[in-house]
């Protein structure tokens, strides 16, 4: 669907809050792979603006894939003075893109097969039946069984309700964390509902489609206020901002920033631990949830415990499909990463975002440096007393 004239005049006054000052570009990983101005949240900014303007096609601004190079990891958003708001500028650079250039079959299937819990799932099933063969067990990640998620009641008398949303590609990687989520919340006093797997969208809207990504954030906002609750929590930092928008009025957290924040959380009894484990921090969770130390406050409760220094604040590779994408660049992007763990040599490590977390076992599932890679609230609720 080509851009609405509201579309371009939305692109044209958002790149227009760019003052071009650069001072996100030590912080932005393309620019510093390729040192090229395209490659930059500014020269993407400048592409966008001409775009909006009718200077140029938004296949032609995409001729050296500048566009789709960008991770959305919002490092950029972070740096800047002038708050300009980025997010938005590529998701409708992208939309303009899409309607000139349409994606390529593998990517139109996985947005389709996302949308649709029944066929997502059954996609899973048989990933899990497949896997044992030779030639697929080292390309296809495990794939947890997913027993269906049941409300869970507070512990002692409630102090509110809370509702979870279990996603779509996560309401199958992410179920044992959500699974210890439910446990810590109902020990700190929450009762917990459980939405039905479903898809907030986000995944379209960063591939520019924006069509399908206000349809399947409307039906999780159909979904959401058919529930009574008193805030949304969920376990994807790349979906924070699609279910926050879907959630309304209500409030919106990241489970692990929730917990972290909880006043109840100093009176649970934690066993000690004489593990050293290493902490990676996805991108999302420090540029969009803005809480890079909640697993890091949440770990540090646990007595013994030893925390490697943390790695170096650049993106994995992961960035949503980008390791789909652009295979060869997302595993350069990981190998300094992998390697830093490697190097750290810890006996665990702990990473929130399901991305990364995919990523990272891959980069380091190989060879001699074999690590074994979990979420931070299996880790935490393995130590409750």
């Amino acid at each position: 669907m080509p851009p609405t004239a509201s579309d371009r005049s939305a692109l044209a006054r958002l790149a227009d809050a760019c003052v071009q000052c650069g001072l996100c570009l030590p912080h932005c990983p393309t620019y510093q792979d390729a040192r090229s101005e395209p490659e930059s949240p500014r020269g993407r900014i400048l592409l966008g603006r001409a775009i909006a303007e009718g200077r140029i096609a938004a296949a032609e601004a995409d001729r050296d894939d500048a566009l789709g190079h960008c991770l959305g990891c919002r490092a950029c958003e972070a740096v800047c003075p002038a708050k300009v708001d980025y997010g938005r500028i590529l998701h409708l650079t992208r939309s303009a893109l899409r309607a000139e250039q349409p994606p390529r079959r593998w990517q139109r299937l996985l947005e389709w097969g996302v949308g649709r819990p029944r066929v997502l799932d059954a996609g899973f099933r048989l990933a899990r039946w497949l896997r044992p063969l030779p030639w697929l067990r080292n390309r296809l990640p495990s794939i947890p069984r997913v027993r269906p998620l049941r409300p869970r009641a507070a512990t002692g008398t409630p102090r509110g309700r809370l509702l979870l949303v279990q996603g779509c590609v996560a309401a199958h990687w992410e179920r044992p964390a959500h699974a210890a989520a439910l446990q810590l919340l109902s020990r700190l006093g929450w009762e917990v509902d459980v939405l039905e797997p479903g898809c907030c969208g986000a995944l379209h809207r960063h591939a520019g489609n924006a069509g399908d990504a206000a349809r399947l954030r409307e039906r999780l906002a159909t979904a959401i206020a058919s529930r009574r609750c008193e805030a949304v929590l969920h376990a994807g930092g790349g979906c924070h901002e699609a279910i926050g928008e879907a959630a309304g009025q209500l409030p919106t957290h990241e489970l692990s920033a929730f917990i972290a924040g909880d006043s109840r959380l100093p009176g649970l009894r934690l066993r000690s631990s004489s593990l050293r484990v290493a902490l990676h921090v996805a991108c999302t969770q420090r540029n969009v949830v803005r809480r890079a130390d909640a697993d890091q406050d949440l770990l540090l409760r646990i007595p013994g415990l030893r925390l490697c220094p943390p790695a170096p604040a650049r993106c994995c590779g992961a960035a949503g499909v980008q390791s789909l994408q652009f295979p060869g660049q997302s595993s350069q992007r990981m190998k300094p990463i992998s390697d830093w763990y490697r190097d750290a040599a810890p006996d665990l490590l702990l990473a929130g975002n399901l991305g990364c977390r995919l990523q990272l076992a891959r980069g380091l599932g190989s060879g001699s440096g074999t690590l074994e890679v979990q979420h931070p609230l299996e880790f935490l609720v393995g130590h409750l007393e």
